[in-house]
């Protein structure tokens, strides 16, 4: 009974205890086969530290052939998860080679974090230890899953001496498989290259669907269904048909009215958490990380204050708004050519008529006519002789005067009906006198600090922190009593509710925070990465976007969530307030007449009593 007990124990042990010799050949014959398929750059050697002696005994040997047999760059890693390869001078197509005993080996951890952004690369995990059960390559396999190792297999042998190698997909849903014949998985992946798009076959993409206009808009039609719309929804849910998946809304809690404002921070948590693959709300305000990326870009935005106009407006100064640096050149370029013809005519007559004496005398009394003709002022002396030159002198002053008074006249006219020189809200100082309070987004306000902003203090006690549903509350109603951050695509959207009105509400400033990527938060090394980089390429080859932001506008207006700004300004005359100026300077001019004609009084008086004295 006794020996029974110990061959018994003897057979289990042979089976559960394992061996440390992994098959380097058997993977060094398949790598010397696929390599040049391969195409890899650089090889990135993870090897665990629980590795005992009998592991990595092959191991050196292993490392030195591959080497040369692949002639690239090699470098080993085995607790630097602090490092990002994407930071160092490794190429992009890098192959990576992982030693591990088990799923919760620590290599596997630096594995992914040390080749973040970098998941597409082929990986390759050699499990160190022979296997019984096959529950520990579903572990490994699981956590490669969770890692987007979407381009991984599994070594390892059996108790049994047989070589296998394992993968797994990832659509529809997790599951292993066998990819020890490796030609047949190698013409799928090349087939699925080919196609330029993969099929997840009905996989259901999570995305919260909250009011977010223009990106999202939701409504119930007249027949009471649910209907949603928006920009950045229809291209994302577009995407997902042409993969073969499927779009599923993901409830979130209400907001703190009972409404469905998006919040963009509580869903940047969800997808850094991996609990959703890519959200349909673009968003440009968020940096990337090691859990959270973004999409490829779907448009550059601006980031700055959309600030109510000021249309009650003095027209005092408008007399002098013509008066813009192109009529002072044509008066310039005027005098001057009067002053050059006069010059070249007395250098003839005097010339001619020996009075060379007399040039410099003829010369400063025919500018001074020339200066008095420009600005319309009788000539200090009278013309005694009539001459051709002097009737083109003439013709070109007609002309000269009679095109800048219409031009005058035009531009005159033009402001005092449309308005276009107002004193507008258009820097931080305009802010800060005005005082206007400016409404911000909490978590935006955070955004902007974490961009190193150093904002004025006086400029930060007019900032207004609110809650998403409170800031598009009064946004969307055109508030004016608050100044608003605004991304440029917004902007646009809420600018068409006022296009058609003679004064516009808002305008967008040139108070300014940096432009960002407006871009989906996806998950890190997402699977469907590269997919939606193409798919957004296409958008914009085809110029469906602008399509998307129109139809987004209409259905806004169709929803009721925004209307069309009604008129409220008419029309009304302009008065005489304008033409005070020119009465001031008029009597500012007389008054200037008066006092000099008093000093030649008294200039000719003493000159008098002088002489008799």
């Amino acid at each position: 009974m006794n020996i029974k007990k110990v061959f018994f124990v003897a057979v289990v042990l042979n089976y559960l205890v394992p061996s440390w010799q992994w098959n380097d050949g058997y993977i060094y014959k398949f790598l010397a086969t696929y390599f040049p398929a391969f195409q890899s750059q650089d090889t990135v050697w993870f090897l665990s530290e629980r590795l005992t002696t009998q592991h990595t005994e092959a191991l050196d040997g292993f490392i030195k052939r591959t080497n040369d047999m692949a002639k690239i760059t090699q470098y080993v890693f085995t607790n630097r998860s602090d490092l990002r390869m994407t930071n160092m001078d490794s190429k992009r197509n890098s192959m990576a080679m992982v030693f591990t005993t088990g799923s919760t080996d620590p290599i596997m951890h630096v594995h992914n974090r040390m080749l973040t952004r970098r998941h597409i690369g082929l990986s390759i995990v050699i499990y160190v230890d022979k296997v019984l059960d096959l529950r520990r390559i579903e572990e490994i396999c699981h956590a490669l899953y969770k890692g987007s190792f979407y381009n991984s297999i599994v070594f390892f042998e059996t108790v049994g001496g047989i070589n296998q190698i394992f993968g797994y997909r990832q659509f529809p849903s997790f599951r292993t498989e066998n990819r020890t014949d490796f030609q047949t998985y190698i013409r799928a992946q090349y087939a699925r290259a080919m196609s330029a798009s993969q099929d997840v076959q009905g996989y259901r993409f999570y995305t919260p669907l909250r009011q977010d206009m223009p990106h999202v808009i939701r409504y119930r039609d007249s027949q009471g269904e649910d209907q949603i719309h928006g920009t950045t929804y229809r291209i994302l849910k577009e995407f997902v048909d042409s993969l073969n998946g499927t779009m599923v809304e993901h409830i979130m809690p209400p907001d703190k009215f009972g409404g469905e404002a998006v919040n963009m921070k509580a869903m940047l948590e969800l997808v850094r958490s991996r609990q959703l693959d890519v959200v349909a709300h673009a968003y440009a305000l968020y940096d990337a990380d090691d859990d959270l990326d973004k999409s490829y870009p779907i448009m550059v935005v601006k980031w700055c204050l959309m600030v109510p106009v000021r249309n009650s407006i003095s027209t005092f100064l408008y007399p002098l708004q013509p008066f813009d640096w192109k009529v002072w050149l044509c008066v310039l370029v005027s005098f001057v050519s009067l002053c050059v013809v006069d010059l070249f005519r007395l250098l003839l007559q005097t010339k001619v008529f020996g009075q060379r004496h007399k040039f410099f005398a003829l010369l400063s009394n025919v500018w001074l006519d020339d200066f008095c003709h420009i600005i319309y002022l009788a000539t200090a002396s009278p013309i005694q002789t009539t001459s051709w030159i002097r009737l083109l002198i003439y013709l070109e002053i007609f002309f000269f005067g009679f095109f800048l008074s219409a031009n005058y006249t035009s531009f005159l006219g033009s402001f005092l009906t449309v308005t276009l020189f107002r004193a507008q809200i258009n820097s931080m100082d305009d802010i800060i006198k005005a005082q206007l309070p400016v409404m911000v987004v909490d978590y935006e306000l955070e955004f902007l600090y974490s961009q190193g902003y150093e904002l004025p203090r006086n400029f930060s006690q007019l900032l207004r922190p609110v809650d998403t549903a409170t800031f598009t509350q009064h946004q969307q109603k055109f508030n004016t009593s608050y100044a608003y951050f605004t991304t440029e695509d917004t902007w646009h959207f809420l600018n068409e509710a006022q296009k058609h009105l003679k004064q516009a509400v808002f305008k967008y400033s040139d108070i300014c925070f940096g432009s960002y990527h407006l871009a989906y938060p996806i998950q890190t090394d997402s699977a469907v990465w590269r997919d939606l980089e193409y798919f957004t390429f296409r958008i914009h080859s085809n110029g469906l976007l602008q399509t998307y932001e129109q139809d987004a506008f209409q259905y806004a207006l169709s929803s009721k969530h925004l209307q069309r700004l009604m008129e409220t300004h008419d029309y009304t005359s302009a008065g005489l307030e304008h033409l005070v100026l020119i009465f001031i300077i008029l009597g500012a001019m007389c008054g200037l007449s008066g006092i000099c004609l008093l000093i030649e009084l008294l200039l000719y008086k003493c000159r008098g009593n002088r002489s008799r004295i």
